[in-house]
Parts: structure tokens; C-alpha cells; sequence
């Protein structure tokens, strides 16, 4: 009977765990991690590591972007601009609505290793899991 107790706790514990860690964004900055919750639950940018950050991957994470503007915690990607206040939640806004303008330059180089098919099939995975 013990053990049957403890297994089902431990099974209601993982499953607590796994619901918070599909309903929370964890952004990691150079200087905190923030905490934001997500707007339904799902594994697309569950952790975040904003560190090397440019604009182009601020346009290229449109939903973590807003939910961080709309949770009133845009100061954590404060590094990317280096601005602050309304300044940057203007051009965090901008960048989500123009992604095209922040577009990233650099050509994918084929050189065989992969890389090029991995981005595909994240781009199709992330795809697929807008809509549905």
C-alpha cells in the first residue's frame, strides 16, 4: 500500500512539473531569467536564451515577443536594443509587425553538415504546430 502511495505521488508531482514547464516561457538575459506565462500550453520556446540575441530573432519569435510586451516585462530584452522604456517596447512592437525589415542577412552555407536540413525541419515543425 506504501508503495503504491508514493507512485501515485510521484506520478501527480511529474505531471505538475510537466504542466509548468509547458505553461511558462523561460527567458535567460545576460543579466536575469524571467518568468512569463505562455498564452496556451506547448513546448514552442519553453526556454529562451536571449543572450546573443539580434533583432532578426526578435522577428523571428513574434508569439514569445508579444507575450513579453504584453506581460509588461519588455526590459528583459532590453539588451537587444539597448534602449528602454516606451522606446523599446515601440521597436520590440515594430519588429514583430515588420519582420521583414529585421530579416537576418546571413546566407545558410551548405556545407553538408546538416544545419541547412535541421532549419527546415524546425520551420515545418513550427508550421505545423501553429495550426493546430
Amino acid at each position: 500500500m506504501k508503495s503504491l502511495f508514493r507512485l501515485v505521488f510521484c506520478a501527480l508531482l511529474l505531471a505538475g512539473w510537466g504542466l509548468a514547464g509547458l505553461s511558462l516561457h523561460v527567458i535567460r538575459t545576460p543579466t536575469a531569467i524571467g518568468l512569463i506565462p505562455k498564452s496556451r500550453l506547448g513546448v514552442t520556446d519553453t526556454y529562451v536564451d536571449t543572450r546573443q540575441w539580434k533583432m532578426s530573432d526578435v522577428a523571428a519569435h513574434p508569439a514569445l515577443v508579444k507575450r513579453v510586451l504584453d506581460s509588461g516585462q519588455a526590459y528583459l530584452l532590453g539588451h537587444v536594443t539597448g534602449e528602454q522604456g516606451k522606446d523599446l517596447e515601440g521597436r520590440l512592437a515594430d519588429a514583430i509587425k515588420h519582420p521583414q525589415r529585421y530579416a537576418s542577412t546571413t546566407q545558410s552555407t551548405k556545407d553538408g553538415d546538416g544545419s541547412d536540413l535541421v532549419s527546415v525541419a524546425e520551420a515545418s515543425i513550427k508550421h505545423w504546430w501553429d495550426e493546430h
